[in-house]
């Protein structure tokens, strides 16, 4: 149950905001792909440590290649995702759903406010508490850090490439698509992950 935690923790905000907060399905999504990111700067962070306490041109070399790998990934994942939310919504708007994004109010406050600081706290501590002060910088090495991430990235792909042509029968579900989502980690960390 504890190798689930974190994909419980990740899962539960989302579902908030779907049943609680009234977000859409849209919003849902920018919120992954705020947290995705946040994830790429995480990763680069505990690299530049790596390989400041461990140096090593291959882990340089891997590191930004890996870096790089992941970016194309991430866009190719992010053009998939927006294509599959304008066969769902004809007239969707990224400029319109992300102001009113982060312009939402819950008790009064724009979440932008909430969501952007809360995001950056959880990875200036997930960088402090699990891999600084646990000493993951001596332990680790670059490649392995990579190469889990990109495995997860490429499973990612995977799925929302299966996923896209779905939409165009299955139609607009938002707790289909939600609840998908929020499943991905599970399923994963369950089937498709490996030893690194």
């Amino acid at each position: 149950m504890q190798k689930y935690s974190q994909s419980i923790a990740e899962g539960i905000f989302p579902l908030l905001g779907f049943f609680y907060w009234d977000w859409s399905w849209y919003f849902i999504l920018l919120f992954y792909i705020l947290d995705g990111l946040a994830k790429e700067i995480l990763l680069n962070f505990q690299s530049a440590k790596i390989y400041k306490t461990q140096g090593g041109e291959q882990s340089k070399s891997i590191w930004i290649k890996a870096s790089f790998k992941s970016l194309v990934i991430h866009l190719f994942v992010l053009v998939l995702l927006h294509l599959m939310q304008i066969n769902l919504q004809p007239n969707f708007s990224f400029s319109t759903e992300l102001k009113e994004f982060l312009g939402h109010k819950e008790l009064g406050v724009a979440q932008g406010y909430i969501l952007i600081p809360f995001v950056a706290l959880s990875v200036w501590l997930n960088y402090k508490m699990k891999f600084i002060k646990l000493n993951e910088h001596l332990k680790l090495k670059i490649s392995h850090l990579w190469n889990e991430h990109l495995h997860y990235r490429w499973f990612v792909l995977a799925v929302v490439g299966i996923g896209f042509p779905i939409t165009f029968w299955m139609g607009r579900n938002e707790l289909v698509w939600v609840l998908s989502a929020v499943a991905l980690p599970f399923i994963y960390e369950r089937f498709a992950k490996k030893s690194i």
